[in-house]
Order: C-alpha cells, then structure tokens, then sequence
C-alpha cells in the first residue's frame, strides 16, 4: 500500500503506483523507480565481480562505519549490499548522494 514501485525478479518487471506529481514533492517516487530499477540492473546486468567488489564495498562501510545510519547513504542501505547498491543509485540519479554519505562511496579497496 505505501509502496512507490517494487521488482518482481520472477517477472522481470518493475511495478509503479504514481500520486502525481504534488505527492512527490521530495523526489521520493524518483528514487523509488530509480532504486527497483536497481534491483532489476544488480540481478541481470552485474556480473558476479562487479557484485562482489560492491558486497567487498559495502562490508569495508559496515566496518568503518558500523551501525550509524547517518553514515550510510540512507539507513536502509546499511541492510545490505544490494539495498546499498540501489539506494545509492537512486540517490546518485537525483544528485542527492554528497557529503558524509557520499563521500564514502568511494575508496573502499
């Protein structure tokens, strides 16, 4: 019911459910797709490196970072590395992904 757009790997397809354009004052539709999309991209695009150099990325943040959400990109994206991945994407798309957030996305080898 609250969800924006959710993946169906099975399917292969990415479900939207669009309020207009007033609902989504704070780009949360946006990120929302751009995120599913995410999704659909790690798991039929990635190769199996690129995934693991992102899960090898996102264990190096959980080390040096641990549990403070306000140092991963989102709190969610501290889940796991694939929530991680697209919640990054989706804020990346929006040129939302800077500060202390952003600037861990980078340098983690």
């Amino acid at each position: 019911r609250t969800r924006l757009a959710w993946y169906y790997p099975d399917l292969d397809t990415v479900f939207v459910r669009y309020r207009g354009a007033e609902a989504d004052a704070d780009g949360e539709f946006i990120h929302s797709v751009i995120h599913e999309l995410g999704h659909r991209y790690w798991g039929r695009f990635m190769s199996p490196e690129q995934r693991r150099d992102w899960e090898r990325h996102h264990r190096w943040l959980g080390q040096r970072v641990g549990a403070r959400a306000e140092r991963w990109p989102t709190p969610y994206s501290a889940k796991n590395a694939e929530e991680h991945f697209c919640e990054a994407l989706g804020l990346l798309s929006q040129g939302r992904l800077s500060g202390p957030r952003g600037g861990l996305l980078a340098g983690s080898r």
